[in-house]
C-alpha cells in the first residue's frame, strides 16, 4: 500500500510531551478535596463528569497532576480487555482536575498533534490489537504499562490533515447518530400505528 506523502510512522512516546500515571490516594465523595477522574468517568471513551470524587491531594499533587484540555487520559488497567488501553480526551470543563492512579495522562504539542486524531488512532484496530494480543491471556488484572503505551505505533499525516480528517469522522459519526435517531422514531412510529390497528 503506498503511504500518502508526508505521514510518517510513529510511536505514541514520540508524539508525547509527558506521560505519567496519576494518584493512588482514596477518593471520596467529600468536595472540599481535588475532583479526580477514575475509570468510570472515561471508561465510555469519553470524559463524564457524574459520580465524581474527591481526593485530599497535597498542593505540589494538584499541580502535577492538574489536566490541560485535550490531554489525553488512557486506562491502564481492569478486568476488561475491552476497555485496557482506551483514551478519553479532556474537554475544557475538566481542565483543572487531577486523575487516579489506574489512569496515564499523555500530554502532546498540542500546536503539531491533533489529540482528537491520537484518539482516534488508539481506538483503531491496529492499535488495539498492538495493546490487546500480549495481554489477552493474562488472568485477573490487565494491564499496560508506560513503556508499553510509549510504543504503540501508528501513522501520523500533517497536522492540517489530522484536523481534516478529525472533522470528517466527527461529520460522519454526527450523520450515524441522526439515522439512529430517525430509525428509532420510525421504530416508535410503527409500535404505535401497531398498537392503534390492534
Amino acid at each position: 500500500t503506498e503511504v500518502p506523502l508526508g505521514w510518517e510512522p510513529v510511536r505514541l512516546e514520540e508524539v508525547a510531551v509527558s506521560m505519567r500515571y496519576g494518584t493512588s490516594i482514596k477518593c471520596d465523595y467529600d468536595e472540599k478535596h481535588a475532583p479526580v477522574l477514575r475509570i468510570p468517568n472515561v471508561s465510555s471513551g469519553q470524559i463524564t463528569l457524574d459520580d465524581m470524587k474527591y481526593g485530599p491531594l497535597s498542593e505540589a499533587d494538584r499541580e502535577a497532576l492538574s489536566l490541560e484540555a485535550y490531554d489525553l487520559l488512557m486506562i491502564r488497567s481492569n478486568g476488561s480487555l475491552e476497555i485496557v488501553g482506551r483514551p478519553a480526551v479532556v474537554p475544557p470543563e475538566a481542565a483543572g482536575m487531577a486523575f487516579a492512579g489506574y489512569l496515564v495522562r499523555l500530554q502532546t504539542l498540542k500546536e503539531a498533534i491533533n489529540s482528537r486524531y491520537v484518539w482516534l488512532a488508539l481506538n483503531s484496530s491496529a492499535v488495539r490489537d498492538q495493546i490487546e494480543r500480549p495481554i489477552r491471556s493474562a488472568v485477573g488484572l490487565k494491564n499496560v504499562n508506560l513503556t508499553e503505551f510509549g510504543n504503540l505505533s501508528f501513522w501520523l499525516p500533517p497536522i492540517a490533515e489530522q484536523h481534516r480528517i478529525v472533522a470528517k469522522v466527527d461529520a460522519l459519526m454526527a450523520l450515524c447518530d441522526r439515522l439512529e435517531a430517525a430509525l428509532t422514531t420510525a421504530d416508535t412510529t410503527r409500535a404505535r400505528l401497531l398498537e392503534a390497528l390492534l
